[in-house]
């Protein structure tokens, strides 16, 4: 068929060709090349995003990590643990409390974990149950005794049980309550924190907590939330030798605050050269979140997500 054609056809079909052909594949070359550049400028200003976020976050651990140390050194925190220390021992004796008051401390204890924690906790969780009786089994006649009177009885409700200055009773642990506590607690609003502990270094034995959640008088060596974020940072704070030595762990759910996302960041307190306690903060998600939700320079859809060394989103 292609002899039938006029020669004449066959030369403007030759020409067009050779003209055609070339523009054609410049047009995809550039067309490719314009591609390349336009990805090559998306994932250059991904990477600067990502160095701007990771910048940010990098600054506000540093923030966390220079504010731990500073508060571990500071007098009032020192004073602080080692009246805690000793106070906390003394309490139940104090109190005059026997083997048969203990008991009934617990047993009224256990009331508020079945029904005012168990029920805000189930209302944050799905409507699950929280198994709270082998927890209220661990807790030894110290830690009943403070929760007893720090967290049943505190008039406060919850989630608010840190307004309260300190417990009616005649035991020093509450008078040292009553002259720490109004400062620490006011550190820990000015600066974010959601809780703030002074845990005793031997023990584990958390002698202190602003926020009293069921972590508090607790042991983070053979308690309930040893294993936890919690109990992490105080063994790495508890090996460490220098006085500004810090560690954060990371985020993951924490059980005496509902399950919610916590992290945890410690440090060891010094009385000169002897190490008399761990300062710890935790810090939720509210302040990271705030960071990453910042959508400057990435438009109307644009979005930053913080991912961990597991692959998994924080």
């Amino acid at each position: 068929m292609f002899k039938k054609i006029k020669l004449k056809a066959k030369l403007l079909a030759a020409f067009l060709a050779v003209g055609i052909i070339p523009f054609a594949i410049l047009a995809v070359v550039a067309l490719n090349k314009a591609g390349d550049a336009l990805s090559k400028q998306a994932f250059a200003q991904l990477e600067s995003m990502r160095d701007v976020k990771k910048g940010e976050l990098e600054r506000y651990l540093q923030t966390i990590e220079d504010q731990a140390v500073t508060f571990s050194e500071d007098r009032m925190i020192i004073d602080a643990m080692s009246k805690f220390d000793y106070a906390h021992d003394a309490f139940v004796d104090e109190n005059r409390w026997g083997a048969k008051e203990i008991d009934d401390l617990r047993t009224q204890l256990t009331t508020y974990y079945t029904q005012e924690f168990s029920g805000a906790y189930s209302r944050q969780n799905d409507g699950r149950s929280p198994d709270v009786h082998k927890i209220i089994e661990q807790l030894d006649d110290a830690a009943v005794a403070l929760q007893y009177s720090y967290i049943k009885i505190n008039p406060n409700p919850l989630c608010s049980k840190h307004k309260l200055d300190k417990n009616l009773d005649v035991s020093q642990y509450s008078q040292e309550h009553g002259q720490f506590h109004p400062s620490i607690r006011s550190y820990l609003e000015k600066f974010g924190y959601y809780d703030i502990f002074l845990v005793q270094p031997e023990t584990g034995k958390v002698v202190y907590s602003v926020f009293k959640e069921l972590d508090y008088a607790t042991s983070l060596i053979d308690g309930p939330y040893a294993n936890t974020g919690l109990g992490e940072a105080f063994r790495l704070a508890k090996a460490a030798d220098a006085p500004d030595f810090v560690a954060i762990t990371d985020f993951r759910q924490y059980f005496p605050s509902y399950e919610a996302p916590a992290a945890f960041v410690a440090s060891p307190i010094f009385a000169g050269q002897e190490k008399i306690g761990i300062l710890i903060f935790q810090f939720p998600m509210d302040r990271l979140n705030a960071i990453m939700k910042a959508r400057t320079g990435m438009g109307e859809t644009g979005e930053t997500y913080l991912v961990g060394a597991d692959l998994l989103m924080r």
